[in-house]
Parts: C-alpha cells; sequence; structure tokens
C-alpha cells in the first residue's frame, strides 16, 4: 500500500499485477507537510484490526520514519509500523 498525505486528505493507493490497480480518499485532519509513505498492508491492517472506534491518530514522521497508530480510547495502545523502502 502507498499512503499519499495531502492536506485534509489521505490516498491509500494499491497495486497488483494481476488484479490490477485500487485507490481510496478519506477525509483527515494533519499537521506538517505532504507525505508519501509505502507500508506492508498486512501490517497495517494488524494495527487497525486491534481497535473499535471510528477515530484513530495516525503518526506519519517522513518516508523512512516509522508509522504509529494510537487508539483515541485507549492510551495504553501503541502499533508501530516500518515503511517499506523503494
Amino acid at each position: 500500500k502507498e499512503f499519499l498525505i495531502e492536506k485534509n486528505q489521505i490516498k491509500i493507493k494499491s497495486t497488483n499485477t494481476e488484479k490490477g490497480e485500487s485507490s481510496s480518499n478519506m477525509n483527515i485532519q494533519i499537521n506538517g507537510d505532504p507525505l508519501e509513505v509505502k507500508l506492508n498492508y498486512r501490517f497495517f491492517l494488524d494495527g487497525l484490526n486491534n481497535l473499535s472506534e471510528k477515530e484513530i491518530f495516525l503518526g506519519f514522521g517522513n518516508s523512512i520514519s516509522p508509522v504509529i497508530i494510537k487508539s483515541n480510547n485507549d492510551p495504553n495502545y501503541i502499533y508501530i509500523i516500518m515503511p517499506i523502502r523503494g
């Protein structure tokens, strides 16, 4: 998965040589500059599947920094994903 973070929007893009390309846009609240990050979608979904709330915190530093998923309801939940280089 490729995450393109722009002003008030995140675009999630996936490409599969056998199944084609897919993308989805979501509205977000953002602080910082536009950013592009590539993540393993399985690891990303593992982090999300442990949460039940509708709003979460996603922390991005830069394209090679770890991505942090935090629960807005449980201060003890922190999930870290390393980006894919390439």
